[in-house]
């Protein structure tokens, strides 16, 4: 025969089991999938994607992880994944945007586009200007500029402050904190 004692114990455990299923429930916050017009016009409202969000205008979810697609302006602060539209915006980014405009503050991956802008990157960064604060892996492009850099340079104006460890390739190769700050052809430290 069980006891009161044990008998109470057992009832305080299916109510945390219940309130547990309950709760998770109403704290859905999140979706395999995401379809948005504009970020308040956006079907399911949730703050986390695991897996596609498409977009046609703007849409702007705190957290991604798989592809965030929008035609026009993708816009979150945590991803992890690929993030495609004319404009892309990423407070944190792992994996690659691929778009006119990528911007982000910590990257680590790849930046595809016009313009790839970031304030501290890791891997690679190819389009027409490439700009960063501190940058460790190998900028493509027209113009590539970075204060701190580490890595290859390659375009017809290659710019930084501090060559860690690097090369530089391209028409005009300026590292300002040098012995040689300005060189024709090629320009490293190692």
């Amino acid at each position: 025969m069980m006891t009161k004692e044990i008998i109470v114990k057992k009832l305080i455990a299916v109510a945390m089991l219940a309130l547990g299923g309950v709760s998770s429930v109403f704290a859905a916050d999140s979706s395999w999938i995401k379809v948005s017009l504009f970020d308040q016009i956006a079907y399911p409202k949730v703050n986390a994607v695991q897996g596609v969000e498409l977009g046609l205008i703007y849409s702007n979810t705190p957290k991604i992880q798989g592809v965030q697609y929008n035609f026009i302006y993708a816009k979150t602060l945590d991803l992890t994944g690929v993030q495609m539209a004319v404009v892309n915006s990423a407070d944190k980014m792992q994996g690659l945007q691929w778009g006119l405009v990528n911007l982000n503050k910590e990257n680590e991956g790849v930046q595809f586009g016009g313009v790839n802008l970031g304030k501290k990157s890791q891997g690679l960064q190819w389009g027409l200007v490439n700009g960063n604060e501190t940058m460790t892996g190998v900028q493509l492009g027209f113009v590539n500029y970075s204060r701190s850099f580490s890595g290859l340079q390659f375009g017809l104006v290659n710019y930084t402050n501090t060559l860690e460890s690097g090369l530089q390739l391209g028409i005009l190769n300026i590292i300002t904190e040098s012995k040689l700050p300005f060189m024709v052809i090629a320009n490293a430290r190692f």
